[in-house]
């Protein structure tokens, strides 16, 4: 479904309009760096500025690779669960795909608050499953035998 969005562009940034619901692909990579002033200007440390810019970075390659900053395409949930997607057959686990999609997500709060888009986004944009870890305890008999190398004084415990 194609939505009809009218702004009004000020050195290649949209201006702030009530009831703007969507925000081009484009205008989204080009605000960033807005965030990333403001976020810096807020005291954020060093390193979450630099990840911010790092996963734009990653996100602007992606969107380059794949056209997606063609054809004046809106923002949408549906381009952020397609990289999520394009993150997992390349090997990036779960927790990484994750904390990229958060990094975005406050990107996208924060577009909203300064009044770039009225739609919450951010909330539409959803995590991927992190697989829980499986991890085994030990039997009673390995207990028996760590504790019983502990009292003879042994340094090394082998499994």
């Amino acid at each position: 479904m194609a939505k009809s969005c009218w702004f009004y562009l000020t050195a290649y940034k949209p201006l702030p309009i009530e009831n703007i619901d969507c925000l081009s692909v484009l205008d989204y990579v080009n605000l960033h760096d807005d965030f990333v002033k403001q976020k810096r200007v807020e005291g954020l440390s060093q390193r979450t500025l630099q990840d911010y810019k790092k996963h734009m970075d990653y996100f602007k390659k992606w969107l380059e690779e794949e056209q997606r900053l063609l054809g004046g395409r809106w923002l949408d949930k549906v381009l952020f669960q397609e990289y999520s997607a394009h993150m997992i057959p390349h090997g990036y686990a779960p927790n990484t795909i994750n904390i990229r999609i958060r990094t975005f997500k406050t990107y996208l709060n924060w577009l909203r608050s300064e009044g770039y888009m009225t739609e919450d986004l951010a909330s539409k944009v959803k995590y991927v499953k992190v697989p829980k870890d499986a991890i085994k305890p030990l039997s009673s008999k390995e207990i028996k035998r760590m504790l019983n190398l502990v009292l003879k004084g042994h340094r090394q415990i082998s499994r």
